[in-house]
């Protein structure tokens, strides 16, 4: 098998398993990857076990990314609001994603933009950076002297 095909069929095991539990069909899927610098070949290989795993693919989102925009979509942008930037912090067990983010109050009409929150807020990726010697198994053998 190739790996493709070896993530594809765990991706169709779970996208089994939710629709049993949701009793509905899923479509639209969005995977969440750990690297914005990966290859051109292994986002297409995730894509292609996407695909063969019964789902379509509607984007390659990096973790910090997609929990940010989870936020955003919670936002409440009114009269008084500024821009704010928050720090996204990912401990992985091999590594430390940092993912500096802005929030902005938008005028959708004024910008003309697809806008599809209805609270107006803009998201901006102002900075990323990995570590992949800090992750929390390295935090963990520091803390308790365990090497």
């Amino acid at each position: 098998f190739r790996l493709e095909e070896i993530f594809g069929m765990m991706l169709e095991n779970i996208r089994e398993n939710a629709e049993f539990q949701a009793e509905e069909h899923l479509g639209f899927a969005a995977l969440t990857i750990w690297d914005n610098d990966l290859p051109i070949r292994t986002r297409k290989q995730l894509i292609d076990s996407m695909r063969l795993a019964g789902l379509k693919p509607f984007a390659l989102v990096h973790e910090n990314t997609a929990a940010a925009a989870k936020q955003a979509l919670n936002i409440k942008a009114d009269k008084d609001m500024e821009t704010f930037q928050v720090v996204y912090v990912n401990i992985g067990s091999g590594g430390i994603k940092l993912s500096l983010v802005e929030f902005d109050k938008v005028n959708a009409k004024k910008k003309k933009i697809l806008n599809f929150n209805e609270h107006n807020v803009k998201l901006s990726v102002l900075v990323e950076k990995y570590a992949t010697n800090l992750g929390s198994q390295r935090i963990d053998s520091c803390l308790f002297n365990v090497e």
